[in-house]
């Protein structure tokens, strides 16, 4: 890996958000959220793609905050396998009666959020958003845009790996965020 490019498993990598866009990005997020949630919040980050999103989003926010750590996932590789296996659910005492926002890396197709958001609501939250650094417009066909939303990616931006992101569970590390770049 040169510091430019990333080759692996046939994909091309690219820098796309650098580690200064991805600050400023979160810090506009936090203040958001904070205007939002005046009595607080408790946040639901949902592992491990977006614990180093929700690490810097805490650190910005300045109302009382809560977490409930969720780890839900459907991807295997660079494929969503459309089937949401709950590995660390959420803890409904963490939840009941208060207003949550579930954290994401990346918002595709809408499918994680809208189980997580109905699975939220049915343990008893009083409301449930969803914030997400990034945003795929023209693939989500779920039922509820997120709430809170970073950077939209534009069509020719395919797989993302860093800032927590991963490639079978490999580039999380990486400060800034690289992208695949589609032929159109």
């Amino acid at each position: 890996m040169n510091n430019n490019i990333i080759q692996d498993q046939g994909h091309i990598f690219v820098p796309f958000l650098s580690d200064i866009k991805i600050v400023n990005e979160v810090y506009r997020l936090a203040k958001e959220l904070e205007k939002d949630y005046l009595n607080g919040l408790v946040l639901c980050p949902v592992l491990s793609g977006a614990f180093m999103f929700t690490s810097d989003l805490v650190k910005d926010i300045k109302v009382p905050v809560e977490l409930n750590f969720i780890k839900y996932g459907s991807y295997q590789g660079t494929e969503s396998t459309k089937v949401l296996a709950a590995e660390l659910p959420f803890n409904p005492v963490k939840i009941r009666n208060k207003d949550i926002v579930i954290v994401e890396d990346i918002v595709d197709s809408g499918f994680t959020v809208d189980k997580l958001r109905k699975n939220a609501l049915k343990l008893g939250a009083r409301s449930v958003k969803v914030c997400t650094l990034l945003f795929r417009p023209r693939a989500f066909k779920g039922q509820q845009k997120p709430e809170y939303i970073g950077y939209s990616l534009p069509d020719d931006i395919g797989f993302v790996i860093g800032y927590g992101m991963d490639l079978d569970e490999r580039y999380r590390e990486l400060p800034k965020i690289y992208a695949e770049r589609l032929m159109k």
